[in-house]
């Protein structure tokens, strides 16, 4: 039996950011999510703009096998970034 599975790291690259900065980010991030082209299912959409922020989206591959990276920017500046690792895997004992 196969099973799918995410895996992703990363997170908002401010050190020491208080939850009033970091809660925006992590709300644009929902907006973007809910925006995933149902051809691919990898996510969010390729790239997604609203005000000052930027959601980019690459990945390689397909459904069974693939990694990518999501990154957030604010004004042009990177404020997140996540790899992600995806596929199939067999024979789980």
């Amino acid at each position: 039996m196969a099973v799918w599975s995410m895996v992703y790291s990363g997170g908002v690259l401010v050190p020491n950011a208080s939850w009033e900065q970091i809660a925006p980010i992590y709300g644009f991030l929902r907006q973007a999510l809910r925006l995933v082209d149902h051809q691919t299912l990898y996510r969010g959409p390729n790239r997604y703009e609203q005000n000052n922020y930027v959601y980019e989206n690459e990945y390689y591959g397909t459904l069974g096998d693939f990694y990518g990276n999501e990154t957030i920017l604010i004004d042009g500046q990177r404020y997140m970034s996540y790899g992600i690792t995806a596929g199939l895997f067999d024979n789980l004992a």
